[in-house]
């Protein structure tokens, strides 16, 4: 028993490539990657097929073969797709790595998949470098390669240019038509923080990428020219299907910002006349804030969109709505609903308008359960419990880590940590079983935190939860710290402010990481009798000061 999808589909057992250049047919010398800052950059089906057949050529010379991993750590670019396809066109799985992460968490993943090969931006090649050198990983200078392009075209001394492979000619990439290997070969390694607990890393089959591009896949034709405009990172993975994977196979223009700024993204989707693109939570508060300027100056920029996906974190319902009257009245705002580990879970297709709150309907192939807190399955409508999801774009397993993958992937079915409900076939989040904290769409594992915060010598005990933002529509991570007792006036002096803490977590974590809930220092925290921390407690305190302000 359980909850269904209103359709099945079968998902052929063949290599990712194969499947994305074996599409349907389209102009192949029609542009489908532009950069959205100088649209002069840009590259054909044709082109980004020798391109990636290239790369394939420069990857083997260099030593790369099936099984290996190669990490990419940089800001999206339109060649950042062609590098994705031309490491699993080697045989080997791609690493995605956030560019703003710091060497610890660098050497977090170093420690999780053996990486054989480096492509980094020139800006974060020193942070490379020195996540390397702290952790002694044996990777010859030689497999690290410099990602430069025209907006950074440095290439710090030493080192080579990615584009040293391509000039060697070019070879196909691994072909195979079989169910046992699509379902054992890894294309990718995405970084999640799972469902539960510290960061870990979720390895992907060539049949699970293809699922989760079937799945998310809207077959409706769509009743004006789609063209894309992509503002979100490129190394996240549920990011991968939209930015790697669709534009190629559907032939459907889509341009590239390297990162999102507010400012680029309006003009973007103005001069180009975009008519679909997505983005989280907090990027439609910022334009209803009026940080880019009057809503008549807004409407005019986002007048030509037509479709936005909204996923990341939990929307509200009024800033859903309020977004929806800076649109034009034929434009809608489409949720979702998916986690790294299976892909998009939930979403409307074309015909369909929702103004309800919900984030979807479950996708092709997508079966669901929902259970109580005591494990007991629940098979009534409008009934909340945590959600659990099978189906064939699920990832393989968390690489290296036998008890996280145990824990969550159970007989077949993925343990979400989500809470939520299903009301007439449509899904709606009501949290989170777990104490995940997600900050402008990213997934914050408190455990992380409070682990970096224990390394102060002047920090005893430490909880870390999310708060609700009052001036941002997102999460924000606050920790509850006690501080070691001291008897002298001179250990006094050197006992932490908030900032100082602030700043010690600052240096060894990525920003969107920050303590932007701030610090509250206590004398103890609330233990149940067998030692653990009640954070329910922390968080009713937290939701009380609220309340007072």
């Amino acid at each position: 028993m359980g909850f269904y999808p209103t359709r099945y589909e079968e998902i052929p057992n063949v290599d990712l490539l194969t499947w994305i250049f074996g599409g349907p047919e389209y102009d192949q010398d029609k542009d489908i990657y532009i950069d959205a800052l100088d649209s002069t950059r840009r590259t054909t089906n044709r082109q980004a097929r020798s391109t990636v057949r290239k790369l394939i050529y420069g990857f083997k010379l260099l030593g790369i073969k099936p099984g290996d991993s190669v990490l990419v750590h940089s800001f999206s670019d339109i060649m950042y797709p062609i590098l994705y396809l031309g490491i699993i066109g080697a045989g080997a799985s791609f690493v995605g790595s956030n560019p703003g992460n710091t060497p610890i968490e660098l050497a977090h993943i170093f420690s999780q998949a053996s990486i054989q090969c480096i492509i980094t931006s020139p800006e974060q090649h020193s942070t490379i470098m020195l996540s390397i050198n702290n952790i002694s990983v044996p990777i010859s200078h030689n497999n690290i390669l410099i990602f430069n392009t025209p907006h950074h075209p440095s290439i710090p001394d030493g080192f080579q240019s990615w584009e040293t492979l391509l000039k060697h000619g070019e070879t196909p990439w691994e072909y195979f038509k079989d169910e046992k290997l699509s379902k054992e070969a890894i294309t990718s390694l995405f970084s999640t923080s799972g469902t539960t607990g510290t960061p870990k890393i979720a390895a992907l089959s060539h049949h699970a990428t293809i699922a989760r591009c079937i799945a998310s896949y809207d077959p409706h034709p769509k009743p004006y020219p789609v063209s894309r405009l992509l503002c979100l990172p490129m190394f996240h993975g549920v990011a991968a299907t939209a930015s790697h994977i669709d534009p190629l196979r559907y032939g459907i223009p889509t341009y590239i910002l390297p990162r999102f700024s507010l400012f680029p993204f309006l003009d973007a989707i103005e001069k180009y006349n975009v008519t679909e693109t997505s983005m989280v939570p907090v990027i439609m508060s910022m334009i209803l804030r009026g940080e880019a300027g009057t809503e008549e100056y807004t409407k005019r920029k986002l007048n030509s969109l037509r479709l936005v996906r909204c996923a990341g974190a939990p929307l509200d319902l009024g800033v859903q709505t309020s977004f929806q009257g800076q649109l034009d009245v034929n434009a809608k705002i489409q949720r979702a609903w998916g986690l790294t580990e299976f892909g998009t879970v939930t979403s409307f297709l074309q015909g369909e308008k929702d103004e309800t709150g919900s984030c979807g309907r479950l996708l092709v192939n997508v079966e669901a359960r929902i259970i109580d807190a005591t494990g007991l399955e629940i098979f009534e409508e409008d009934v909340s419990g945590e959600v659990l999801v099978r189906g064939p774009s699920m990832a393989t397993r968390y690489l290296g880590n036998e008890q996280a993958t145990t824990d969550a992937f159970a007989d077949g079915w993925l343990k979400t940590g989500d809470i939520a409900y299903c009301k007439a076939g449509k899904w709606y989040l009501v949290g989170r079983s777990k104490d995940m904290i997600k900050v402008r769409g990213w997934q914050v594992a408190p455990a992380e935190l409070e682990s970096c915060l224990m390394e102060h010598p002047y920090v005893t005990d430490v909880a870390v939860i999310g708060i609700k933002s009052t001036s941002q529509e997102t999460e924000l991570p606050r920790a509850y710290v006690v501080l070691r007792q001291t008897s002298d006036s001179k250990s006094e002096m050197e006992i932490p402010t908030e900032e100082e803490l602030k700043t010690f977590l600052g240096s060894r974590l990525a920003k969107y990481k920050a303590l932007g809930g701030g610090v509250r220092f206590v004398e103890s925290l609330p233990k149940t009798a067998t030692g653990k921390t009640m954070k329910l407690v922390l968080q009713e305190a937290a939701l009380k000061e609220l309340r007072n302000r």
